[in-house]
């Protein structure tokens, strides 16, 4: 049997209540995923998936964030070969 306060899912810290207040919360800035995963004693990864709606899906006032896009790869670190930079690669040092 379910308790009153955790009718959605049992065994969870979460309500359909608090996925919707960690949304907005989250989404107007006033706190962060980290924050609210201490504030219940969850893990982060179980909030975040929350927050941006892996999970609890059928709460949907507030929608579930946007994941923000992945960040720009970076530019090769490694440069192309030519024979000029083999011949000074070769070369003896003193």
């Amino acid at each position: 049997m379910t308790s009153p306060s955790r009718p959605s899912r049992p065994g969870t810290g979460l309500t359909a209540e608090l996925v919707a207040e960690l949304r907005n919360d989250i989404a107007a800035g006033d706190s962060t995923i980290t924050e609210w995963a201490a504030r219940l004693g969850m893990s982060w990864s179980a909030v975040e998936k929350a927050a941006y709606g892996r999970t609890w899906r059928s709460v949907t006032d507030p929608a579930p964030l946007t994941a923000p896009p992945p960040p720009q790869e970076p530019p090769p670190s490694f440069a192309r070969l030519t024979p000029r930079i083999v011949a000074r690669m070769l070369r003896p040092r003193r």
